[in-house]
C-alpha cells in the first residue's frame, strides 16, 4: 500500500511537470503569435529594422536557430524593404507635387509679366498718340 502511494505521487508529480511545461509552450506560442501580429502591422521602415536586428542578435546567440526564424527574417527584410520603397515613392510623390506648383506659379509670373509688358507698351502708344 505505502509503494503504491509512492508510485502514485510520482506519477502525479510527473503529470504536474507535464501539464506546466504543456502550459508554458502554450503560452509561448501565443507570445510568438501574438509578436508576428504586431510585427506584421508594423509600416515604418525603421521599426521594421529594429525588429530584424532583434532576430539577428537571436539567431547568432543560439546556433541551432530553425529555419522559422529564418523565414520570419526573410519576411521581415522583404517588408522592411517594401516599406523603405512606400516611403521614397511618398517623398518622391510629394517632391513632384511641390516641383508642379513651383512650376504652375512660374508659368503664372511669367504671364503676368508678358501681361506687364503688353499693357505698358500699350500705355506708350497711347501716350504717343495723345501728344
Amino acid at each position: 500500500m505505502a509503494d503504491d502511494i509512492k508510485a502514485l505521487t510520482k506519477r502525479v508529480a510527473q503529470l504536474e511537470k507535464q501539464l506546466k511545461q504543456l502550459d508554458t509552450e502554450r503560452r509561448l506560442r501565443f507570445a510568438e503569435d501574438r509578436i508576428k501580429v504586431l510585427t506584421d502591422s508594423l509600416t515604418s521602415s525603421k521599426d521594421i529594422e529594429k525588429i530584424l536586428e532583434a532576430y539577428y542578435r537571436r539567431m547568432s546567440a543560439d546556433p541551432q536557430f530553425s529555419n522559422k526564424v529564418v523565414m520570419r527574417e526573410y519576411e521581415l527584410s522583404e517588408k522592411a524593404r517594401e516599406a523603405r520603397d512606400r516611403e521614397y515613392q511618398k517623398d518622391m510623390d510629394r517632391y513632384d507635387k511641390e516641383l508642379m506648383r513651383m512650376s504652375k506659379e512660374t508659368a503664372s509670373e511669367a504671364q503676368i509679366r508678358a501681361i506687364e509688358m503688353r499693357l505698358t507698351s500699350l500705355e506708350a502708344q497711347v501716350s504717343k498718340g495723345r501728344k
